[in-house]
C-alpha cells in the first residue's frame, strides 16, 4: 500500500478517501475487439461497449482476462509498470544460489 496508516491519522475523513483511492488505482489496460461482430455484441459491465473504431481500457479484472483468453479482445498495449516487474522479480531470483555461500 502506498499510504500508511500513521499518515492518515489526523486528516478528516474526505481526504483520507481520496488518499486511499490514489494510492489503490486498478490496473487497466487498453484491449481491442478481434473481430466486428465482438465489437458489436461485447461489452464490459464496467467499462462498457467498444466505441465505434478502435480499443478501449478495460480494468483488470476476471473479465478481461477471460476474454483475452478466450481471444475475444486483444491487448493492444499494457502498462510500463507490468513491463518493467517481471525482470526486476527475474533478478532477485537469480542472486544469492550456492555460489555466494563459498566461506
Amino acid at each position: 500500500m502506498g499510504v500508511s496508516k500513521a499518515a492518515l491519522r489526523n486528516l478528516p475523513i474526505d481526504q483520507r478517501m481520496e488518499l486511499m483511492a490514489a494510492a489503490n488505482k486498478p490496473q487497466v489496460v487498453h484491449v481491442v475487439p478481434a473481430s466486428a461482430d465482438i465489437r458489436r455484441v461485447l461489452f464490459h459491465p464496467r467499462a462498457g461497449y467498444f466505441p465505434a473504431d478502435g480499443g478501449m481500457y478495460w480494468p483488470m479484472d476476471d473479465f478481461t482476462f477471460r476474454r483475452i483468453q478466450d481471444g475475444d479482445v486483444i491487448v493492444a498495449d499494457k502498462q510500463p509498470e507490468e513491463q518493467h516487474e517481471q525482470p526486476h522479480h527475474e533478478k532477485r531470483a537469480g542472486r544469492g544460489g550456492a555460489s555466494g555461500g563459498s566461506g
